[in-house]
Formats: C-alpha cells, sequence, structure tokens
C-alpha cells in the first residue's frame, strides 16, 4: 500500500469520482478542497480517507492482467482489504476510520474477519426545494458563517467535524447559524464539497429542538448550494429519525442504503 503524494492527488479525480458509495468526500479530496489521504495498491485500487474519518473504496482502473490472476472480492484487491483491515481497523489511528460501502460482499468479507461493526446508512437524493419555506420569527435570524460567529458555533457535527482548520473551510467552505442573540441555536454547513456537489453537515442546540430551526437552516443551505450550480447531497444514519425527517423537509427522499465498517467500539 502506498500513500499517494499531495501533488499527486489530482491524478486520481476520476476514480475518485467511480467511488460507487459517494462522490464528494473522495472528490473533495482529489481536487484539493479539503484535507484527506489516498492510499495506491499494486493492483490500481484505490482508499479514499477523508478529514471527518470516512473513507472509500475505487476498484475502477485495475489492471486486468491483475484481475486474471489474483483474488478478490467485488473486483478488489483481497491483499488490498486485508491490508486496510490490519492498517485502518485494528491499528490505532490518529483520526477515526468509518469503511463506506454499498457492496455486500465487502461487507461480509470484513464481517468475517471480526472485531467490526456494521452500520446502515441512507444516502438521499435532492429532488426540489419544497415552495413553503417559512420564516425565522424574532429574536432569531440566521446570517451566514463567518469569522464573526465562528467561535460561537459548538456541538458535534460542525465545520471541525470535516475541515481541518477555519481557514480552510472560511475560505473552500460556507454554511449557515441561526442565531438568538449571541446563542447559536442551529447551523448547517458544506461537511463536503467537490466540482459538482456539497454534502450538509447539520447541528442544533439540544435547547432549541423540535422548532424546525433544522429544516429553515438545511433549505438555506440548498438554496445556495444551487446558485453556486452544484447538488446537495445528504445522507443519514438509518437510526437517525431527525436527520432523516429533516432531509425529507428540505426536498430530498431516500434512494440507497450503504453500510459503514468501523472498529468494534
Amino acid at each position: 500500500m502506498e500513500k499517494v503524494s499531495a501533488r499527486e492527488k489530482r491524478k486520481y479525480i476520476q476514480e475518485a469520482a467511480n467511488c460507487a458509495a459517494n462522490q464528494v468526500y473522495p472528490l473533495s479530496i482529489a481536487e484539493g478542497f479539503q484535507e484527506g489521504d489516498i492510499f495506491r495498491s499494486q493492483s490500481g485500487c484505490l482508499l479514499f480517507w477523508h478529514y471527518s474519518g470516512f473513507a472509500y473504496l475505487s476498484g475502477k482502473g485495475v489492471h486486468e492482467s491483475w484481475q486474471q490472476t489474483q483474488p478478490s472480492i467485488c473486483g478488489m484487491d483481497q491483499a488490498f482489504l486485508e491490508e486496510i483491515y490490519r492498517n485502518f481497523f485494528i491499528r490505532p489511528l490518529e483520526r477515526r476510520f468509518l469503511l463506506i460501502t454499498e457492496d455486500d460482499a465487502l461487507v461480509d468479507f470484513y464481517r468475517d474477519l471480526g472485531g467490526l461493526e456494521m452500520k446502515r446508512r441512507v444516502e438521499f437524493r435532492f429532488e426540489n426545494l419544497p415552495k413553503e419555506r417559512g420564516t425565522l420569527d424574532w429574536p432569531f435570524s440566521m446570517e451566514r458563517i463567518s469569522e464573526e460567529n465562528f467561535d460561537k458555533i459548538h456541538g458535534r457535527i460542525i465545520p471541525s467535524f470535516s475541515w481541518d482548520s477555519r481557514e480552510s473551510f472560511l475560505e473552500k467552505g460556507f454554511g449557515f447559524v441561526i442565531r438568538n442573540g449571541e446563542e447559536i441555536a442551529a447551523l448547517a454547513f458544506s461537511a463536503a464539497v467537490s466540482s459538482t456537489e456539497v454534502d450538509i453537515g447539520l447541528e442544533t442546540d439540544p435547547c432549541y429542538r423540535r422548532r424546525g430551526f433544522a429544516s429553515k437552516a438545511a433549505l438555506r443551505m440548498c438554496q445556495e448550494i444551487l446558485d453556486l450550480g452544484k447538488k446537495p447531497v445528504w445522507a443519514a444514519a438509518e437510526t437517525n429519525a431527525g436527520s432523516m425527517r429533516t432531509a425529507e423537509s428540505a426536498g430530498f427522499l431516500p434512494e440507497r442504503i450503504n453500510t459503514v465498517i468501523r472498529r468494534a467500539l
């Protein structure tokens, strides 16, 4: 397994676009929007590991001669998959590692190796913005994430979840907060950015939940993404009913189920 150098990442844009489970996170690395690593096997298989911890595999470009002579899982180099297991699932890492795939055979392969847990993840497709979007009542207001309000943001799914620095986010990302005076009630932001898509991250302060703020922030994000000529992207754990309701209120519909493979806690 070879780690691709920073200056060579753009060579793998097409392979990033071929990641079946998701494209925006792999492309954000290859296109240079966000931090992350790319690892390459001798056979041509690739692993894209985003700063957020999300990881994706691409087997496109695997040498045909290799496919005819070596064991494979879903067209992927089995030796490479085993190396991923040893290096990323078993060994302690500086950041989390969650492999996301739509291939059931790959899920079964890693399940048989042991020590891992599998969670289902719903991937949505964007249909259209609802006609009725509602308004914010005083004293609440919505504003773009900026240097002035960045440090007031708190929670788990916030820009630091997927961006390596405030500077990187403010330069290449964007988002919106809903404020109640000096308090941030909710926010939506670009969790992943590529040249064609933006994945939406969302957080609501526990004190302000069940008041529709998440939907309003998500709708504002969708409008901004569409205005940029890109496609909004949304995914949520199958158990996260709140996120799935918000997605549908913002114009998304469930499209497929992927599996998140991670080290057992």
